[in-house]
């Protein structure tokens, strides 16, 4: 991805989230994961459950290999572990001696202890810092796992809209463009190797999708997790990923008169 800011730019790992720890109860993803260069992260992990959560954060580079980076100043590693009591948070901060390098990052939890079996969720917030000074921040959730979701774009007024996606399953994801009346303008075929992340402007997928505005389909045989981004100069917002709704007509059938009902499943 060939982003005007490198944030957007774009164990031997046989499986991600299971090569992190070997019976993980909870997995969180974020599908785009930058440091070095003047970049900086900051996780936080907040503990929900009624147990403790213990666990560990695996760093991975957009080709699915170890990144290594640093927590709290602490040392360099791709892989480094956390423990949360319950009802609490913490927030570790992300660093890295270098260039920057993009990828994504997965937390895992834990099954290893009976007591440690909690939920957990998180927040990445993505800083670029150049002389002490902020630049560019922005904060983002944890991504949903998805085989189908809708997606608003808009690469009108300099405005691009950009796509972070990861498949941990290697299946493809097919996109369709639409316009905002619905009508069907193109599709394309995103593909995935060894765990790899890719991360595109809409424009580089739909080239004629340049200064126009409308929405994505977004669908694969298996889940893939996505980060949505628009950049407006050094300005950045998340978007949201509208999962997939399937409708059935239902016919009930009464005593006295049949009734039709209309079932949505997400």
């Amino acid at each position: 991805m060939r982003f005007s800011m490198p944030f957007l730019l774009s164990f031997v790992v046989l499986n991600p989230l299971l090569a992190i720890t070997p019976t993980p109860t909870q997995e969180i993803v974020f599908p785009q994961f930058v440091v070095g260069g003047g970049w900086e992260c900051e996780l936080t992990l907040i503990s929900q459950g009624a147990d403790q959560s213990t666990g560990l954060l695996g760093f991975f580079d957009q080709e699915g290999n170890n990144l290594r980076a640093t927590i709290d100043g602490g040392i360099s590693s791709s892989v480094h572990g956390y423990d949360l009591e319950s009802g609490s948070a913490k927030t570790l901060k992300i660093t890295k001696d270098g260039p920057a390098e993009v990828g994504y990052l997965v937390v895992s939890q834990s099954a290893s202890a009976p007591t440690h079996q909690g939920s957990i969720g998180g927040i990445l917030t993505y800083r670029l810092v150049q002389q002490s000074e902020t630049l560019v921040q922005i904060g983002v959730p944890s991504s949903q796992s998805l085989q189908t979701t809708h997606i608003p774009y808009n690469n009108t007024g300099g405005n691009r809209t950009a796509l972070a996606l990861l498949s941990l399953g290697r299946v493809p994801v097919t996109v369709e463009r639409y316009d905002e009346e619905g009508s069907e303008i193109g599709s394309s075929s995103i593909e995935f190797t060894d765990y790899t992340q890719t991360a595109q402007f809409v424009d580089e997928v739909f080239p004629s999708s340049g200064n126009t505005q409308g929405f994505l389909k977004l669908s694969s045989a298996d889940s893939f997790q996505i980060l949505i981004l628009n950049q407006n100069g050094t300005l950045l917002s998340t978007s949201a990923a509208l999962p997939g709704v399937l409708e059935r007509a239902l016919t009930i059938e009464g005593s006295v008169a049949s009734s039709d009902w209309m079932l949505r499943l997400i």
